[in-house]
């Protein structure tokens, strides 16, 4: 039987990670043993995780304090004075890291972060999956030092997965062995579309996200600026409790919806808007496209695998809110134009699919 090792981080729930999940959930149901390598189980069930893995190993508890403390020195700026710390804490960490992967029988085994390929190339491991790029972590105090590893990670000898075109064009940098994979939507998103944009209620959608390159700023600024015109429309926030909201409009807030929950929302929305300043991929607008709803996206550097101005989608400039505010309107006061967008953000989207992306991972990994 062959194995695959993904070596990752921490078990998050983000979009990245949940590639990983996805992915391993097919090679397990493929007849494949899937391992996946981690040094805590921080912000996600694990209960999720095990049952679509067979095997998910974690460091002990005593060891993961270590990497909760260079979390914090990381990307606290209240400890910034302590950032010389971080280097020695991930030497540690990726030490750790390489001490369970080397534990592990694998065939194929697959770096999925910076953060993990160190421990992967000294396990003698073959791939990165890379789904990061320079700008999505050019922010706070540790930014200089977070390129470092970057550079370190893109520059060793590992067979680079890339997700997107503006990942690509970064990792020609450093590598010259570089296999695209691109992306998907899970086909869940797909199945909730129930009449175009014109026929539903005029509702704006966003997910609320901690971090500055999320952009959820520009969002507030936005929509401070549209009320002042006008207030034909109501306001859904995801994950509001993700991030510090202090907004002096009213709004309607939903925690951590599941995926056909979060289907449901975009499906029923009239806009979604995706205000990031930097992004590998950027996923959720693509799901939203797939429920057939236009969406209004930032030039954030991933979403150029999909988003096409004025065809399937509106793209604004980052850091705008002024733009994001017009494109608003604009579809606000232009309900053809919103079923226009939502018909090629579907037909986009088709070519998105898990079946598509599993056939190019598979290729890229020679399985």
């Amino acid at each position: 039987m062959v194995s695959v090792t993904f070596a990752m981080w921490g078990l998050g729930g983000s979009g990245g990670e949940r590639l990983v999940y996805k992915l391993s959930s097919k090679l397990v149901k493929d007849g494949k043993e899937v391992n996946i390598i981690s040094l805590v189980g921080y912000g996600f069930n694990e209960d999720v995780i095990k049952r679509l893995n067979s095997n998910v190993i974690i460091q002990n508890k005593l060891l993961r304090t270590l990497f909760s403390l260079q979390y914090l020195l990381e990307y606290n700026k209240k400890y910034g004075k302590f950032a010389f710390l971080v280097n020695p804490l991930y030497k540690i960490n990726s030490i750790s890291l390489y001490q369970l992967l080397k534990k592990i029988d694998a065939d194929i085994m697959i770096a999925t972060s910076f953060y993990t390929a160190e421990a992967v190339f000294k396990a003698e491991g073959s791939f990165h999956l890379v789904q990061d790029t320079f700008e999505m972590f050019s922010s706070g105090h540790f930014a200089s030092g977070r390129r470092k590893l970057m550079e370190k990670a893109f520059s060793l000898p590992l067979i680079k997965l890339s997700i997107s075109r503006v990942v690509t064009e970064q990792l020609k940098r450093y590598s010259k062995e570089i296999r695209y994979i691109g992306n998907f939507v899970d086909d869940i998103f797909f199945k909730c579309y129930s009449k175009p944009p014109s026929l539903r209620k005029r509702v704006i959608t966003v997910i609320a996200r901690k971090g500055y390159n999320k952009g959820f700023d520009i969002f507030i600024e936005s929509m401070k600026k549209l009320l002042t015109i006008r207030r034909d429309f109501e306001i859904v926030i995801i994950n509001p409790q993700d991030s510090v909201i202090s907004i002096p409009f009213p709004y309607t807030s939903i925690k951590y919806p599941s995926d056909e929950e979060l289907c449901k929302i975009y499906a029923s929305s009239y806009i979604f808007i995706f205000p990031s300043r930097a992004e590998g991929f950027g996923l959720p607008p693509l799901e939203a496209m797939a429920s057939g709803t236009p969406v209004i996206v930032t030039d954030n550097g991933g979403s150029k695998d999909y988003a096409i101005n004025r065809v399937n989608s509106l793209v604004v400039p980052i850091n705008d809110p002024l733009s994001i505010t017009k494109a608003v309107i604009e579809l606000l006061d232009n309900p053809e134009l919103a079923d226009t967008l939502s018909y090629n953000a579907i037909e986009t989207a088709k070519k998105f699919t898990f079946e598509k992306f599993y056939d190019r991972f598979l290729r890229a990994v020679e399985l």
